[in-house]
């Protein structure tokens, strides 16, 4: 053998595999499918030029179903809307508007606040700009004190401006459970807008939903098993059937279920488990 010259070493490279995890985090069931090999490579994320697009309203809502709704906060629902004159303002004028009334209104409790925020775009409905598409923000407030309608409409008039009216409106949840419907229903509500005929906007419309503050935001703990066996996944994908029609018991795949079923779910599986013990084929 020449000097300096090594054998090749073999690698092994194990088979292919496809595995199923199980996690429960508060209202958000899901079956997830992990791999034993890079499948893709991560893609660098682009302008968003959609109002709200399916995955991104799917991602809105699991987010909403993991945040813990009951720990005894306030919450208060926020809506601001521009007058006739400033429809047209663009995508970094908008964000610079919301920031100004957040930083404000942070400024009249005394206190940094956590919020939910959403950007819906819609048709006006009168005004020089009737049938335009037009944004308004949804703000969901944790941990707020009460504020003043009058209050959040002169903060909103003082950032935009503007001397003449302006619509603004804000709502106290008496619940947390209230809260969560008004994240699901105004700030996860699916975009009816066609973008057929836009072109007196600006074609970006920037990200239409988001947190400020998020580490104020209290969330559930998830509850994960790893690694389901073929009995396991069945159970599985069984009980979430019993729960959404929409879930094949017989497709080898994942699924997000939300609703309150995650853990009763999730003690069948481990009591099957605890029952098999270490031969869980």
């Amino acid at each position: 053998m020449p000097r300096g010259h090594t054998e090749p070493v073999p690698l092994h490279i194990p088979p292919q595999r496809v595995s199923f995890d199980l996690r429960v985090c508060g209202t958000l069931t899901e079956c997830l499918e992990t791999w034993n090999w890079n499948q893709q490579q991560r893609i660098k994320r682009g302008p968003c030029s959609e109002l709200f697009s399916q995955a991104s309203r799917l991602r809105m809502l699991r987010e909403i179903a993991q945040i813990n709704w009951n720990t005894g906060t306030r919450f208060s629902l926020i809506t601001l809307t521009y007058p006739d004159q400033l429809v047209k303002r663009t995508m970094e004028r908008q964000t610079v508007d919301r920031s100004r009334f957040v930083r404000d209104l942070e400024r009249t409790v005394g206190r940094p606040l956590s919020m939910l925020w959403r950007k819906e775009w819609k048709p006006r409905l009168s005004g020089q700009h009737q049938g335009q598409l037009a944004c308004h923000w949804h703000l969901l407030a944790f941990g707020i004190p009460w504020v003043a309608h009058d209050h959040v409409r002169a903060l909103w008039r003082n950032v935009l401006a503007h001397g003449g009216n302006v619509a603004t409106d804000i709502r106290e949840a008496p619940s947390g459970e209230r809260a969560a419907f008004y994240a699901s229903k105004y700030c996860a509500k699916a975009s009816s807008c066609s973008l057929d005929n836009v072109s007196y906007l600006n074609t970006r419309f920037g990200r239409p939903w988001g947190f400020l503050r998020k580490t104020g935001i209290v969330y559930y703990k998830p509850k994960i098993i790893r690694d389901l066996s073929p009995a396991e996944f069945a159970l599985v994908k069984h009980l979430a059937a019993a729960s959404w029609k929409g879930i094949s018991r017989n497709a080898a795949q994942g699924f997000s279920l939300f609703g309150p079923c995650g853990d009763a779910i999730y003690r069948s599986v481990m009591k099957m488990r605890v029952a098999k013990g270490p031969d869980r084929g």
